[in-house]
């Protein structure tokens, strides 16, 4: 028999022989590649389905106006707020002070020079009349002139002609000097103006006794003005720096305590000495006024006022509905009566403000949690309490409100 020697193939010298293992292993790296692929793409979705979207509602609430008028007793001898009986401290001052400084003088007096001239006499009564200074005016319109001296020996005038009769000017007596009553330049007159006269015993008879401005008119009329102290300069000085003291009085008031209210019918002051540099119709550009007055007055902290009413209102409203903050309302406030020996006021409040209505913001969030801005405006706007709706959703694939609440963010504004 023959034997043969059998061997085992050699293997060639750089060639890897094929192993089954490392198969199954590039199979696993494509299973884990596959799931982490598919992990991706869901964290993915997550992110831009869940996480990425956000909302944004803003809800006008509706407000209604709220009017009230309410009484609120003002008494320096209370500690504390009442709100149940509407009364408030008040603060009782008491002082003596005095005040001057200078004023100006407002008053007016013409020191120009006065017109002069000469007239003459017309005198068609056909009696001799003698007029004296004192008793006699003359007038053009509302300027007043007057004779120098007596005038006397007026014989009547006499007429030249039958049909055009002219003045016989030998008939007049010599010309008349007269003065203007008051200075300036509106006193002038030019040659041939008329003049009426006014005497006592005569009176006024325009047709029988005028006067004529003689050769040259009346001339020399000039304004200067100086200023001079009136009687109601010092009266009024007296009042400002009273009404000064009074705001003095206020404004310290309110550097120290910035809510305190100072009316000004609730402040008294007693004017016990007073001075002037000047006395009426005194030649000056200024004077000086100085006053002592005692001081009575009521103040009272504004915001206790507010206070104590806006307590009183929000007991009266129903539970859905609250006042709005306070920069949304007016208070004017007067004193009704007020008695500064006792310290006490009675004073009346007119409020105005606006009342919008309260919801729950949890409620509204299950409401519009994964509704569309259509759906959403539909379901809100239909309640009264709400008057407009305002949606915005990001980023711009987003079609409907985020089903979680944390990516929602909703504001409730009156």
């Amino acid at each position: 028999m023959r034997s043969f020697d059998i061997k085992a193939p050699q293997k060639a010298k750089g060639a890897d022989p094929v192993k089954r293992p490392q198969m199954r292993k590039s199979r696993g790296h494509y299973r884990k590649t596959l799931f982490t692929g598919i992990a991706l793409v869901v964290l993915l979705a997550v992110i831009v389905f869940y996480v990425m979207p956000q909302a944004r509602a803003d809800i006008k609430l509706r407000t209604e106006p709220v009017t009230r008028d309410l009484e609120v007793r003002v008494d320096s001898r209370q500690q504390t707020a009442d709100a149940a009986n509407l009364v408030i401290p008040g603060e009782f001052l008491q002082s003596e002070t005095t005040k001057g400084r200078k004023f100006a003088a407002t008053g007016k007096k013409d020191v120009g020079q006065k017109a002069s001239g000469f007239v003459y006499i017309y005198n068609f009564s056909k009696t001799t009349l003698v007029l004296k200074a004192q008793t006699t005016v003359l007038n053009v319109g509302d300027r007043e002139y007057l004779f120098v001296q007596d005038v006397g020996n007026i014989r009547p005038t006499a007429l030249i002609g039958l049909e055009d009769q002219e003045v016989d000017q030998t008939s007049l007596i010599a010309p008349v000097p007269v003065v203007a009553a008051g200075p300036g330049p509106a006193y002038n007159l030019a040659e041939g103006a008329r003049i009426e006269i006014t005497n006592e015993v005569f009176g006024a008879q325009p047709k029988a006794l005028y006067a004529v401005a003689a050769e040259g008119g009346l001339t020399g009329g000039v304004t200067r003005e100086i200023k001079v102290v009136t009687e109601n300069d010092i009266l009024s000085s007296f009042d400002i720096l009273n009404q000064e003291l009074i705001n003095e009085t206020r404004n310290e008031l309110n550097g120290s305590k910035p809510n305190s209210k100072l009316l000004d019918k609730a402040a008294s002051s007693e004017i016990i000495e007073k001075y002037s540099s000047a006395s009426p119709s005194q030649e000056a550009s200024e004077f000086e006024s100085a006053i002592k007055v005692r001081l009575k007055a009521l103040a009272y902290d504004e915001s206790e006022v507010l206070r104590i009413i806006r307590e009183r209102i929000s007991k009266l409203l129903p539970k859905n509905k609250i006042l709005s903050s306070d920069a949304q309302f007016r208070l004017n406030s007067q004193f009704k009566s007020i008695d500064l020996a006792s310290g006490s006021g009675i004073l009346t409040n007119h409020f105005e403000g606006k009342a919008s209505y309260q919801l729950d913001k949890e409620e509204l969030l299950e409401k519009i949690k994964g509704k569309s801005p259509d759906e959403i405006r539909e379901i809100l706007l239909s309640r009264p309490e709400i008057e407009s709706v305002e949606i915005k959703l990001s980023p711009f694939w987003v079609k409907k409100m985020p089903r979680f609440g944390k990516r929602i963010t909703l504001e409730l504004t009156p």
